[in-house]
């Protein structure tokens, strides 16, 4: 059983996919790295992550506005009500939403803010300004 503050990391080939207690779902890609993250105190609040390195693919839980976080060095992501899919590295952060909504800020000095919704495309290259 996993708990919050685990460090879970695939190995090349390898693949791991986390149910948590409200359905939502978080499938990581080969040499993947990532720490669960704790709720802080926020009752009812969808899972949060913080993906270090490699490609996710996160789906929110069963409740229509069911949400999931994903943090990392360089940006936050929120979903709501949908499913994501992301590559995170030194180079880029790539996200594109299946379905739902994502919210994407970045960490840097611009606070630069970005939302895509079901169909759409974002990336955010090192250095550079989420497009």
């Amino acid at each position: 059983m996993l708990a919050e503050g685990d460090i879970i990391e695939t190995a090349s080939g390898g693949f791991v996919q986390i149910e948590f207690d409200d359905g939502a779902l978080l499938g990581l890609g080969e040499s993947a790295r990532l720490l669960l993250q704790p709720r802080l105190g926020r009752p009812g609040a969808g899972p949060r992550a913080y993906v270090l390195e490699g490609f996710t693919k996160a789906r929110t839980g069963t409740d229509a506005n069911a949400t999931l976080a994903l943090m990392s060095p360089r940006l936050d992501l929120d979903a709501t009500a949908g499913a994501v899919v992301a590559q995170f590295n030194a180079k880029v952060v790539s996200v594109f939403a299946e379905r739902g909504t994502a919210r994407l800020n970045t960490r840097d000095a611009s606070r630069t803010s970005l939302s895509t919704k079901a169909g759409e495309f974002a990336t955010l290259p090192a250095g550079g300004r989420a497009r």
